[in-house]
């Protein structure tokens, strides 16, 4: 039983590490580290990211774009669904594993609005 489930672990990481494309910043701009916090996929990352620079949730779902998105639906398109949800994202955001795989392999540089 223990086998089965070292088995099943190592087959889940090995497949979330295969589909999971390398993002990296365009820049030092405390849009692009906003938009690099949403990347983490975690509400309480975000949430220091933003009280550290001195921003609101409301405000970044208004006025923040990431790679020409707007924040929400940026994440929500990349598959962070933790975030999305916590922005208020619409969650028929429609993202196709096909997608996915066509950027696995590659590095997204991430940035900013200006």
């Amino acid at each position: 039983m223990k086998l089965f489930n070292l088995v099943c672990l190592t087959s889940l990481f090995a497949a979330a590490s295969a589909s999971a494309a390398n993002f990296s910043p365009a820049d030092d701009s405390v849009a692009t580290k906003v938009c690099m916090s949403v990347v983490k996929d975690n509400k309480l990352h975000l949430h220091n990211t933003l009280k550290s620079s001195r921003l609101d949730k409301r405000i970044i779902e208004d006025k923040l774009h990431c790679n020409d998105l707007p924040v929400g639906e940026f994440a929500a398109t990349y598959g962070f669904n933790t975030v999305a949800k916590y922005l208020g994202a619409d969650e028929n955001v429609k993202t196709s594993i096909k997608d996915i795989a066509k950027i696995s392999d590659k590095t997204i540089h991430v940035s900013g609005s200006r």
